[in-house]
């Protein structure tokens, strides 16, 4: 019994010795453990950190793509840009809320024609018999048979007036006095253009639109080469004409502040090879443009209107962002038209039905709106508004 138990204590012993052992040798490769574990704890974090990186730096490439496909694809459709920026290769979409009618183009049946008729005969200035003079069957001789067949022509024609005015000095008889009448300014020069030159200077370059350039060869070509204005004369014109329009806009300023709803918008021009601004106010029977070299606030307070409306007056303009701040008392309203083209935008460029179907409502309800003006109708009953909201809070909520 004794030696059976030392046998086992002998072997108890030479096992632990060996787990002695083996622990000794573990301990010497923990520390080699324990520092390989760290590093690919390092590098498993680093790696975390990148991912996480490249995965930014993805989403910030994909929200790019999205910006620039934006910007490919705005034409004048879904944005204010301009029809004269379509690229050559491209079509150029003519911006147009108006909805087809179904109608043929052209003239309808029913339609009254539009024709000049025939002069009265205190009227005519000028006649031209056309006689033949021979028989145009077998080239005998012709007799006036009394029947004839009129047929009139409204033309005009360009005369050049070279007018002299003559003032006489006369003496008086009494005094000896010599005098002779005031010579108007308009006169004061040896020579100088007449009024109807400066009309028609004045006309081509406001109503027409033409260049100072194209208006001098106009008129040059029109006169038969007699009259040949320069464009420092022409002008001079236009400052001279602006002055004498001051009173008429300030009756025009004064009018915008009286209305119920004013409109206003702007847009670049080129003043002295500089950008600036020429800006409207007014609706849709009166019109007031103003000129500035910046578009900014300034601009609007020198004009005069906008700080001096009531808070009772409706602005409408195309989503000015100056208008939104406290030195104004007004409503404002946005253009639909403009709306419209940025949910067009936001249709074509992001994943989103939301815009499509809120520019479908806003298209239907304007149709709607002009079939009840036309009906006479002033407002949309309190059922149809109703409608309108809660189709609007749908697809906003949706």
């Amino acid at each position: 019994m004794a030696a059976n138990y030392e046998r086992g204590l002998y072997k108890e012993y030479e096992r632990l010795l060996t787990e002695n052992e083996a622990l000794k040798a573990e301990r010497v490769t923990l520390p080699n453990e324990s520092r390989l574990l760290q590093k690919e704890i390092q590098l498993r974090e680093r790696l975390e950190a990148e991912l996480t990186e490249k995965m930014a730096e993805n989403e910030a490439l994909k929200k790019e793509i999205l910006r620039l496909s934006g910007m490919l694809n705005l034409d004048g459709t879904n944005s204010g840009v301009s029809t004269a920026r379509t690229p050559l290769s491209e079509k150029k979409v003519i911006p147009n809320s108006r909805t087809k009618s179904g109608k043929p183009i052209g003239g309808q049946p029913g339609h009254a024609k539009n024709k000049l008729h025939a002069f009265a005969e205190e009227k005519v200035t000028e006649t031209n018999v056309h006689r033949p003079k021979a028989c145009s069957s077998c080239g005998g001789q012709v007799e006036d048979t009394g029947k004839v067949i009129d047929k009139d022509e409204l033309d005009y024609g360009v005369v050049v007036i070279k007018r002299r005015h003559r003032f006489p000095v006369c003496r008086c008889a009494d005094c000896g006095h010599e005098f002779h009448l005031p010579i108007p300014a308009s006169l004061k020069e040896e020579n100088q253009y007449g009024s109807r030159v400066q009309a028609l200077g004045l006309s081509l370059m406001n109503i027409g639109n033409m260049s100072v350039n194209k208006v001098r060869k106009m008129i040059y070509g029109l006169s038969e080469e007699e009259i040949h204005p320069s464009e420092g004369y022409l002008m001079k014109q236009q400052r001279k004409a602006a002055g004498e329009l001051q009173p008429f806009i300030n009756g025009l300023k004064k009018k915008c502040l009286t209305l119920g709803t004013v409109y206003w918008d702007d847009t670049v021009i080129d003043i002295n090879k500089c950008r600036g601004c020429l800006r409207f106010y007014g609706n849709e029977q009166i019109a007031l443009y103003t000129a500035h070299l910046h578009k900014n606030k300034e601009g609007l307070d020198d004009d005069g209107i906008l700080k001096l409306l009531p808070a009772e007056t409706i602005v409408m303009h195309d989503h000015n962002k100056v208008n939104y701040n406290k030195a104004y008392s007004f409503s404002n309203i946005e253009c639909n038209v403009h709306l419209l083209r940025d949910l067009q935008k936001t249709t074509d460029n992001l994943p989103h039905s939301w815009s499509s179907e809120l520019k479908t409502l806003l298209e239907k309800t304007n149709t709607d709106r002009k079939a009840a003006m036309e009906r006479g109708e002033s407002a949309f009953d309190d059922a149809d508004v109703r409608t309108f909201f809660l189709t609007f809070d749908r697809i906003m909520l949706s």
